[in-house]
């Protein structure tokens, strides 16, 4: 099945001149500012920071969140309530009719950091942007989280295990996946899913790693996408993974946990 950041991920290592030969990857937060330095997890040591986690559940839940916050705060001022019994249709009518009446000023735009302190006015009562973090953090933090860590112990493998994705190898899946998206362009399909090139690079060349690492595990190949989530649980059951991110940051924990 096709899943879309692979097309993205595959245009990148093409067009990249750097990758000729053998792919690596690059952190997934380069370039964030690092405003908060403590631990939210480490994977055999390798540490990953909250402001780390919080840049990637900005750029995947802020748009949605401030949307929501938006409305709320509309909802508010006008003093109406929403009928639960309404249907869809007249749920977004009457957003849109607050929406259309009030004076929003949106500053915020996920894809565009560093962000401003206030995220949004509507009617001249500001919304600040940590709301909208500890809404974005609320929702995704976990997630984002189980991605570094599953992403980390990929690396980590492959690089024990000496294996090498090469641009060869991603060339010979793009015009596959270039057709598979079709007719969406490949900017509408970045903005969708809230993604940069380089994002995308990471992702799939983690993918092929996986594959990779679980080909040498099984005779049948073939079966091996469907092999990977045990794969990766096995990973994980000898790692050392020590996840310490605050529960007020996230639906995590706020206890630090360990798992051997």
């Amino acid at each position: 099945m096709f899943r879309w950041p692979i097309i993205i991920i595959l245009l990148a290592v093409i067009h990249s001149p750097a990758n000729a030969g053998k792919l690596t990857t690059t952190s997934i937060s380069k370039g964030v500012e690092a405003e908060d330095t403590r631990a939210a997890v480490s994977v055999n040591g390798h540490v990953f920071t909250v402001a780390q986690v919080k840049a990637v559940a900005m750029r995947e839940q802020g748009d949605a969140v401030l949307d929501r916050l938006i409305d709320n705060m509309l909802l508010d001022q006008s003093g109406q309530k929403i009928d639960v019994s309404s249907s869809r249709k007249e749920v977004e009518s009457t957003w849109s009719r607050l929406r259309s009446q009030a004076r929003i000023v949106r500053n915020f735009h996920a894809m565009e950091p560093p962000y401003s302190e206030i995220a949004a006015t509507v009617n001249g009562i500001a919304i600040p942007i940590t709301a909208v973090e500890a809404e974005a953090m609320k929702i995704a933090a976990a997630n984002v989280v189980d991605r570094f860590i599953n992403n980390e112990l990929t690396e980590q493998e492959a690089r024990r295990q000496g294996i090498v994705v090469t641009s060869a190898e991603v060339a010979a899946q793009l015009e596959t996946l270039r057709k598979a998206i079709a007719p969406m362009t490949l900017a509408e399909g970045l903005k969708r899913h809230h993604q940069t090139i380089p994002m995308l690079t990471q992702d799939i060349i983690h993918s092929i790693q996986r594959q990779k690492l679980v080909e040498k595990t099984t005779p049948a190949p073939q079966s091996a996408q469907a092999l990977i989530p045990q794969y990766m649980e096995g990973l994980r059951a000898k790692a050392a993974i020590v996840i310490s991110l605050n529960a007020a940051q996230s639906s995590l924990p706020a206890v630090s946990s360990e798992v051997r």
